[in-house]
């Protein structure tokens, strides 16, 4: 059972007005008082620690027994979460991936490197029917938004957010196939095939269309309906069949369904929010008396020259102290004397503190500090050790979504009775890094120089291909050598040095 402390307190903070019920009357006058300054911009880390409150404690639960020393003797041999954890992990990380700097920008750096400025897909050049199917397909009304720049990003954001995404696609008739998505959260189970279960079958989605609930019954875009669907408790579920099939894409997880990128980030993400929170409010008390005036009088002397340093203005006074202009004078006499309060905050130290927290925060979704500014934390040689885990991460994950267009776009032509030798779709991404080609040209020339057998070696070339990003060097080498072969004296080494001109010329 989920403990609700300190709810009231929560949604008190500065920035929370509650305009509905469990106000008495006085409530109500305060509430219209002070309406006009509620501090909107403290609504979503209100919202946050709401949700923290609400479901922190509920994800965190299994390593809370492990603390303990608690083990689970029975049960609990599901590979997924249970429903009600997933659904409190994906509301709280949708909460988090909108109001938390530190999630938002771990979610954006993944969509960045990897999706960027959107993939492309191409055919072969002789497949023109299939080049007509697929520019239809993904330029039409209906998928547009899906498709272009702006809905790769956003599907992408989805994934690392939610940790799935459910691709509903419409078979063609005569019309091109549409694509939709459905909410992870109306996906309540996957029935599967009962001698496998990991082989899904049909998706139940449950949702309400006004007041009235409706479970929808979704067949798996790879089985031919042949057979039976099973839960996990060996049961069907009955329910009306959508003429529609779902490709779903899952992150993480190691059962039928995926999981947020930012399940394990999210708790230190909300110590490092807090920590920065307290220390603004530390700013802002130091803040309040930069000056310290020392008297010697008595109290009632203290309160006159209280009362003369005063300000305000009210229906029947005028300002009583305005500001100094800039470059005054200020005046006392032997008896008082002004000196600054001393600003010394800790921030040195809390700076520390603060880089701990932040580097926790990333650990989960394999970004190291320098990426969420704090680069300046970290000489240059360090940086770039860190760099390439983290950019096999960016090219594993943009290679999922490469495999996801490809087997959608190959789906797409098989509905619409392409011929198998045109279904061959090329899906492309951006370069996650510029390929530095000094070195690999120095590195390929003094290889051929110590081994001459080598400029000979078709290999070479391919490898050398491969590592300027050529996806599919066999064949590159196999045009070059076409075209290369009637020019006297040729052979590898020529060809690959004409082709390293080129790539650096471009």
């Amino acid at each position: 059972m989920l403990a609700f402390r300190g709810t009231d307190q929560t949604l008190d903070e500065p920035g929370y007005v509650q305009m509905g019920t469990n106000t008495t009357d006085d409530d109500d006058s305060l509430y219209a008082e002070e309406l006009d300054q509620v501090r909107r911009e403290d609504i979503g880390g209100s919202i946050l620690r709401c949700v923290d409150i609400h479901e922190s404690d509920l994800l965190s639960l299994d390593l809370i027994r492990d603390d303990v020393g608690w083990q689970q003797l029975t049960g609990g041999g599901a590979l997924d979460m249970s429903a009600s954890v997933r659904t409190a992990t994906v509301r709280r990380a949708r909460q988090y991936a909108r109001h938390d700097g530190s999630i938002k920008q771990t979610i954006a750096l993944y969509t960045n490197f990897a999706v960027g400025r959107g993939f492309t897909w191409t055919v072969a050049a002789d497949a023109e029917q299939a080049h007509e199917i697929l520019t239809e397909f993904t330029e039409s009304k209906w998928n547009r938004n899906l498709f272009s720049t702006q809905g790769q990003r956003q599907s992408s954001d989805e994934l690392r957010q939610d940790g799935e995404v459910f691709f509903t696609l419409f078979p063609a008739g005569p019309d091109i196939p549409k694509v939709r998505k459905l909410d992870p959260l109306e996906i309540v189970d996957i029935l599967t095939n009962p001698e496998d279960r990991n082989e899904p079958r049909l998706y139940v989605r449950r949702y309400f269309v006004g007041s009235q609930k409706r479970t929808v019954l979704y067949r798996d875009w790879m089985w031919d309906g042949i057979g039976d669907a099973v839960n996990g408790e060996n049961q069907s579920i009955t329910g009306e069949l959508a003429d529609a099939v779902v490709f779903h894409v899952k992150l993480g997880g190691r059962g039928l369904r995926g999981e947020s990128s930012v399940i394990a980030d999210m708790d230190w993400a909300r110590q490092y929010r807090e920590f920065m929170t307290a220390r603004a409010a530390v700013a802002r008390a130091i803040a309040m008396f930069p000056y310290k005036l020392k008297l010697l009088a008595d109290a009632a002397g203290l309160s006159s020259v209280k009362t003369q340093l005063g300000t305000g203005l009210t229906e029947s006074s005028s300002e009583t102290n305005p500001p100094a202009v800039p470059g005054s004078m200020f005046l006392e006499n032997a008896g008082a004397t002004l000196s600054s309060m001393k600003q010394e905050t800790g921030a040195n130290a809390a700076k520390v503190d603060a880089e701990l927290f932040m580097q926790q925060v990333g650990v989960g979704s394999g970004i190291f500090p320098h990426y969420y500014g704090l680069g300046n934390s970290f000489r240059l040689a360090t940086a770039d050790s860190m760099e390439p885990p983290m950019f096999k991460a960016f090219e594993a994950y943009q290679e999922l979504w490469r495999d996801t267009y490809q087997l959608l776009f190959e789906w797409v032509l098989e509905q619409m009775s392409v011929p198998e030798e045109q279904r061959v779709v090329t899906v492309k991404g951006e370069p996650i890094r510029k390929q530095d080609v000094g070195p690999l040209i120095d590195g390929a020339e003094k290889a051929v120089r110590s081994f001459p057998s080598l400029a000979d070696s078709t290999e070479l070339a391919k490898h050398v291909l491969t590592l300027l990003g050529v996806t599919d060097p066999a064949s590159v080498i196999d045009e070059l050598t076409e075209v290369y072969k009637q020019i006297p004296g040729h052979n590898v080494r020529a060809m690959i040095h004409k082709v390293l001109q080129e790539v650096i010329a471009r």
